[in-house]
């Protein structure tokens, strides 16, 4: 019995993100963006080109609604603190630190 209850709340929650991403992808194009966290070399450079990519042509950059998440595994987490205050990611429960 709570099992199907805790499904169903889950459905309904899940539906309701669902619909409300449908909503706002009239008006902006979302992308749901993997920050690789791994390793130190993929941590750095390639998240650096990009933000340094997105400051340099905003123009571009506007149309677009970007969601940045990590991997579940942060190989450097001053670097990654670093990088949450540059692009705003507020949650990260899902990650394993070192």
């Amino acid at each position: 019995m709570i099992l199907k209850t805790k499904s169903l709340i889950y459905n309904i929650f899940f539906s309701i993100i669902f619909y409300l991403i449908l909503i706002i992808s009239y008006f902006k194009k979302i992308r749901f963006l993997q920050i690789e966290t791994r390793r130190f070399g993929h941590m750095s450079e390639p998240i650096e080109i990009h933000f340094l990519e997105k400051k340099k042509f905003k123009e571009n950059f506007k149309e677009y609604l970007d969601i940045y998440f990590p991997e579940k595994f942060i190989s450097n987490t001053y670097l990654w603190r670093r990088w949450k205050n540059f692009f705003k990611i507020k949650i990260d429960f899902l990650t394993r630190r070192l």
